[in-house]
């Protein structure tokens, strides 16, 4: 084996290694979830709200995003056509 390749097997080596490490650092997704304080976690997208005027489908509102505007607006997309509108609460 050249000392080129020796070196390179070598440097993977320790790549796996420190990734071996970094993953075992992290929590699963369980152990995550389980550690997060009730309240404080904000879900993406709200339970549905209010009927698309387009087909009629429930529409959901988007939680982590408010338009800076007065009054504030909230995007609302429809589950089924995909159709987004801005209203106030």
């Amino acid at each position: 084996m050249s000392a080129i390749n020796y070196e390179i097997e070598r440097k993977a080596e320790e790549l796996q290694e420190l990734e071996n490490r970094v993953l075992s650092i992290l929590p699963t997704f369980d152990e995550y979830a389980a550690e997060e304080p009730d309240g404080l976690f904000i879900q993406q997208w709200s339970e549905p709200k209010c009927q698309c005027p387009e087909c009629h489908y429930p529409m959901r509102r988007r939680n982590d995003m408010i338009l800076a505007s007065f009054p504030p607006l909230y995007e609302y997309q429809c589950m089924h056509c995909g159709r987004i509108e801005y209203l106030t609460k």
